[in-house]
């Protein structure tokens, strides 16, 4: 996933890929929060995914590429295990 989140940062946002590390935050990155708010908004929208109402995501300007990188993994994994429940 942090392969993907990279991308995504340096293609929709322009973010120089050398800047592009696990430890790298999003601070660092200078992504404002319209810029924050669209990516969550991609994935969302990519994997189906609900990451917080009202903003409220656990992603800010100190979380890093990694930690965002987990978070996404870590919210793919609860979805697919909640469908597999959900099959009869």
């Amino acid at each position: 996933m942090y392969e993907r989140v990279a991308e995504a940062l340096a293609t929709q946002f322009n973010v120089p890929r050398e800047a592009l590390t696990p430890r790298a935050t999003v601070g660092e990155l200078e992504l404002d929060s319209l810029s924050l708010l669209e990516l969550v908004v991609r994935f969302e929208d990519e994997y189906d995914l609900d990451l917080g109402s009202g903003g409220d995501t656990g992603i800010g300007p100190g979380s890093t590429l990694g930690e965002v990188a987990a978070l996404l993994d870590d919210a793919v994994r609860a979805r697919e295990a909640a469908a597999a429940g959900a099959r009869p």
